[in-house]
């Protein structure tokens, strides 16, 4: 029997409801500006599709991107428990940034 069996169709509703009520509160705002280094023909198929495809992380030519990365995500994670006023949020939210801790800041 899988576990999906487990799960009831008001479990998934009230899930969905759940997402939904908190979604918004990650959302941000599109930025004016995207920096990316590339070569001239790269560039060029890349507004030619419409589209920029990243890579996994440990194929990046310099490590420090992903340390970067990883303290936007932490910085995010800190700015939104700090503004906070749903103790729902407030657990998911911790438990992201002890998470966040544990694993990606070593």
């Amino acid at each position: 029997m899988s576990d999906a069996s487990y799960v009831s169709d008001a479990d998934k509703e009230e899930y969905r409801r759940f997402v939904m009520h908190h979604l918004p509160a990650f959302g941000r705002p599109a930025v004016k500006e995207v920096w990316h280094y590339t070569t001239a023909p790269a560039l060029i198929s890349i507004l030619s599709a419409g589209k920029l495809f990243s890579t996994q992380v440990s194929c990046l030519n310099d490590s420090l991107e992903q340390r970067y990365f990883g303290d936007l995500v932490h910085a995010g994670i800190r700015k939104l428990i700090a503004s906070n006023k749903d103790a729902d949020l407030a657990v998911m939210l911790q438990t992201a940034d002890v998470a966040w801790e544990n694993c990606c800041l070593r």
